[in-house]
C-alpha cells in the first residue's frame, strides 16, 4: 500500500470543522486561518501527545525549520514551513505581543473557536468499503491490534464532506493502562453531532490489544452522506499513524423514496386501467365481428333457399313475333323437366 503522510487540519468555528492533505514531501506549509492580528501567528506544538500542547518557558521565539516538540513560536504572517518527520498536533491563532496565552485544550469550547488545529500523521492508506444506509441508525466498526510496545494510543473518528469534522475521539492517555479510556478529549467534537453518536469500546482478547471502538450514528438524515475515517495513532518509537477504517457511506433519503413510490403507483394505475380499457375494447370488437358474421350467413343461407333450380331468359327475334328462349339449369337438376314446358307458354319478358 501507498504510504504517506496525511494532514489532518481542525479548523475550528463554533461547531468545528476537520480538513484533511495528503503530503509525501517532508516539508509542509501551514495556513493559520484563525489568525488575523498584525502582530503575525503564535503557534504550539504536541510534545509527544494528542492531548497536550507543551508550556512556554520563555518569550516567544521565532519557528525553527524542523520541529520537535517545543517552546510556542511565532510568524511574522499566517504560514509556517515546517518540517514535521514523525507527525504532531500543532495548533495556531493570532499573536499578540504583550498578551499572554496558555496552551489549547481540546475540551474548552473557546480555545475550539479562536484556534486552528493540526494533526500531522503518516499513514498506510487503506481501500475504501461503502455502505448503503436504509435505516434509522447505521454503526461503523474500529477494530485493531495494538503493537506491543505500544503503552498509549488514540483514536479519531472523523467525517469528509465538503469540509470534515471530528465524531468521536477514544483515548488511554491519561490513565496509560491500554483498558483505560477516556473520550472526546483529543478534538474539538462536532456539537452537531454530540447528540446523534454512540460509541461502544470493546476489548477483545485477555491481553487487552485487540480492540474494537465501533461507532454509531442514530437518527439519520441525508446529510450523513459522506465518507467516515478511523484514525489511529500509538505512541512507539517512532509514533506511527494508520487508518483502520475507510466508509463511504450513502444515506437514503426519505423523500425521494416516497416520491418515487407515488410515481411508480400512478404509472401502475394508468397502466392498469389501459390494460383494462384495452381488453373491454378488444372483447366487445369480437363480439360485434361475430353477430355481423353470423348475420351475413343467414342472409347468405336464405337467398340460396330462395332461388329456383333453373332461370329462363328470353329475347326476341328481331325479324318476327316468335321468342327464343333458353333454359339454365342449375347442377344436379333433372333436364327431364323442360318437357314440362308448353311449346306455345310466351317466354319471360314479350
Amino acid at each position: 500500500m501507498k504510504i504517506a503522510v496525511m494532514l489532518l487540519v481542525f479548523i475550528r468555528g463554533i461547531a468545528g470543522a476537520t480538513f484533511f492533505l495528503n503530503y509525501e514531501a517532508k516539508n509542509q506549509t501551514l495556513i493559520c486561518k484563525a489568525s488575523s492580528h498584525p502582530g503575525g501567528t503564535a503557534w504550539w506544538f504536541g510534545d509527544h501527545s494528542t492531548q497536550k500542547f507543551k508550556m512556554s518557558k520563555g518569550a516567544v521565539s521565532t519557528c525553527p525549520t524542523e520541529q520537535q516538540g517545543g517552546d510556542p513560536c511565532y510568524t511574522e504572517g499566517k504560514e509556517l514551513n515546517s518540517a514535521f518527520p514523525h507527525g504532531q498536533i500543532v495548533a495556531c491563532k493570532s499573536h499578540e505581543k504583550n498578551k499572554t496565552s496558555g496552551p489549547p485544550i481540546f475540551t474548552n469550547k473557546e480555545d475550539c473557536r479562536e484556534f486552528d488545529f493540526f494533526i500531522l500523521a503518516k499513514m498506510n492508506r487503506t481501500e475504501q468499503k461503502r455502505l448503503q444506509v436504509k435505516g434509522k441508525n447505521f454503526s461503523l466498526p474500529c477494530e485493531f491490534q495494538l503493537q506491543e510496545n505500544v503503552a498509549n494510543f488514540a483514536v479519531y473518528w472523523l467525517k469528509e464532506t465538503d469540509q470534515t469534522t471530528c465524531l468521536h475521539s477514544v483515548s488511554n492517555e491519561d490513565h496509560h493502562d491500554i483498558r483505560s479510556f477516556s473520550y472526546n478529549i483529543n478534538c474539538c467534537v462536532d456539537a452537531n453531532m454530540e447528540n446523534r453518536t454512540l460509541s461502544d469500546s470493546k476489548i477483545i482478547d485477555s491481553e487487552g490489544r485487540h480492540q474494537n471502538h465501533e461507532l454509531t450514528i442514530v437518527d439519520v438524515i441525508p446529510s450523513d452522506t459522506g465518507i467516515y475515517l478511523c484514525v489511529l495513532t500509538m505512541f512507539a518509537k517512532p509514533q506511527n499513524w494508520r487508518i483502520v477504517t475507510n466508509m463511504s457511506v450513502e444515506v437514503e433519503d426519505p423523500s425521494s423514496s416516497t416520491v418515487l413510490k407515488v410515481s411508480l403507483g400512478i404509472v401502475g394505475g394508468v397502466v392498469l386501467i389501459s390494460g383494462i380499457g384495452l381488453l373491454f375494447y378488444c372483447k366487445n370488437r369480437k363480439a360485434t365481428a361475430s353477430e355481423q358474421h353470423q348475420r351475413d350467413y343467414t342472409i347468405a343461407e336464405r337467398e340460396v333457399d330462395d332461388c329456383t333450380p333453373y332461370a329462363i331468359c328470353s329475347r326476341n327475334v328481331i325479324d318476327g313475333n316468335q321468342a327464343i328462349y333458353s333454359l339454365v339449369m342449375k347442377p344436379g337438376v333433372n333436364s327431364n323437366i323442360a318437357s314440362s314446358l308448353p311449346d306455345d307458354k310466351p317466354a319471360y319478358g314479350t
